[in-house]
């Protein structure tokens, strides 16, 4: 008789804790009623504090459930939401908001406490309390099989930059000490040929995710594929710092994280907490330090110059919340609402330009040109100010609905038993909840490398299959 292939087994999966959900909302509307006074930084500074309060409120229910329910995309979603909108007004920036509506202050606050709503009401949309687990998350894919695919997710994820700088690795080093956009492999803003190659670059986001499951079972990996691996993986952060984007590097050191902490077996709770407490210290370091040359470039860094005018900007994240005022005072006043226009565009954003000639280059209007800034430069109003300029504050409720229930579901596939892949796939998925909360038109190229992880797991367990219809059973890896 031939073996059967495992059926999906029913388990527990990390859910949010609904009284959580109902205490960050009416922490919200409590803070929203104490909006008053004729200070724009006093306003700010009240918001950043009262949805703080809730925001903590909510994840201290969920840890009721241990510390595993804390690990789950719509968290970490909420968190970029906050620190990319509030987190900077935790001290009243007085110099940064001197002469902006109070009027226009009090709405956008109001637009950004409707997008955290949406985005922890829609999560209850489609979260269960049980799951079932299908092969793809629980087959036991061997070590060997984990380095072969970290091996090439390295060489795919570098090679448009190996290309730009042909294979030369000094090259590569004086590339990356440049200031952001000035490297050879920078993508062009229409895109070419070239672009494709770039887009493959997003393999390097299952580096980080990857190594933090095989950091957690040493015991499963050989000695010098550790070793590989993890420099491999150091190169990939020394990379994300050197960018000076914050978010890249933020999202290489919490997808590593969370690859580790699911990887961790239940009792070792120190652990994870040792590893809580250093990748916290390495962000607040890093993205503090990041400020001194992301303008100027790490090289500059380096020989001791100093961009002393943003790192002396207090708590300064992108001031999301001075944008999002003038996106409020754009539309509709002086331009209807782009409607339809943004999600087709985001949707379509990862259409290499040489496939598609006639691809639009952009929005009519963009960010750049509602704020007056230099085209050369990028503009962010994170996901709220984008999903405004569509629709307004429908616009907003909508898109926080969608985003709240898309990661909802994702933390179906966070459950004890998934195999190192499994955890691999699941922790993936939390670059596009932490990016997307910036700009949603990157959620349609962010979930890219996640797909791809789906496939190459797709493919193990069709061989794994295979090979259980060939031969004698010897367990279910590959």
């Amino acid at each position: 008789m031939e073996p059967e292939s495992p059926l999906p087994v029913e388990e527990k999966a990390v859910r949010p804790s609904v009284p959580g959900t109902l205490l960050l909302v009416f922490t919200l509307f409590v803070t929203w009623t104490m909006l008053e006074g004729r200070n724009p930084a006093y306003l700010a500074s009240t918001a950043s504090k009262g949805s703080g309060i809730g925001i903590l409120l909510s994840l201290f229910m969920d840890f009721k459930k241990g510390w595993r329910n804390m690990v789950r995309a719509d968290v970490a979603a909420l968190l970029s939401l906050y620190f990319l909108t509030l987190f900077e007004f935790l001290v009243p920036q007085e110099e940064v908001m001197e002469g902006l509506d109070v009027n226009l202050i009090r709405e956008s606050l109001g637009y950004i406490f409707l997008g955290i709503g949406g985005l922890v009401c829609g999560r209850h949309l489609t979260s269960s309390e049980k799951v079932q687990r299908t092969a793809i998350f629980t087959a036991d894919v061997k070590p060997r099989t984990m380095v072969w695919l970290y091996a090439g997710c390295f060489v795919v994820g570098y090679l448009h930059m190996a290309l730009a700088v042909q294979f030369n690795v000094v090259d590569w080093w004086h590339a990356v000490l440049e200031p952001r956009f000035f490297q050879p492999w920078s993508r062009g803003r229409y895109g070419d040929w070239k672009a494709m190659l770039t887009e493959l670059g997003m393999l390097l986001y299952l580096l980080p995710p990857l190594m933090g499951v095989v950091v957690a079972r040493l015991n499963r990996y050989g000695f010098w594929s550790v070793v590989w691996m993890g420099c491999g993986t150091l190169i990939t952060f020394f990379y994300g710092f050197s960018t000076g984007t914050r978010n890249l590097f933020c999202t290489y050191l919490v997808t590593f994280v969370i690859g580790y902490m699911f990887a961790l077996k239940k009792e070792n709770d120190k652990r994870i907490l040792m590893m809580a407490g250093v990748a916290f210290f390495l962000l607040m370091l890093a993205t503090s330090q990041m400020l001194h040359f992301r303008q100027i470039g790490f090289g500059a860094y380096l020989r001791g110059e100093l961009d002393e005018e943003e790192a002396n900007k207090t708590l300064f994240v992108d001031m999301n919340l001075c944008t999002l005022t003038q996106v409020v005072d754009y539309f509709p006043r002086r331009h209807d609402y782009l409607g339809w226009e943004i999600p087709y565009l985001a949707v379509i954003r990862p259409i290499p330009r040489a496939v598609w000639p006639g691809k639009p280059q952009g929005m009519s209007v963009s960010m750049e040109q509602v704020v007056g800034a230099d085209e050369a430069y990028t503009v962010a109003a994170s996901f709220v100010g984008e999903a405004y300029m569509s629709g307004g504050w429908v616009g907003i409720l909508f898109s926080s609905l969608f985003f709240g229930a898309l990661f909802g579901w994702w933390n179906r596939l966070g459950t004890e038993s998934n195999s190192d892949w499994g955890i691999l796939i699941y922790a993936s998925g939390f670059f596009s909840a932490v990016i997307t909360m910036r700009s949603l038109f990157v959620f349609t190229t962010a979930i890219l490398p996640t797909l791809t992880a789906l496939f190459i797991g797709y493919y193990l367990t069709r061989e794994i299959k295979n090979r259980l219809h060939h031969s004698e059973p010897r367990g279910f890896d590959v």
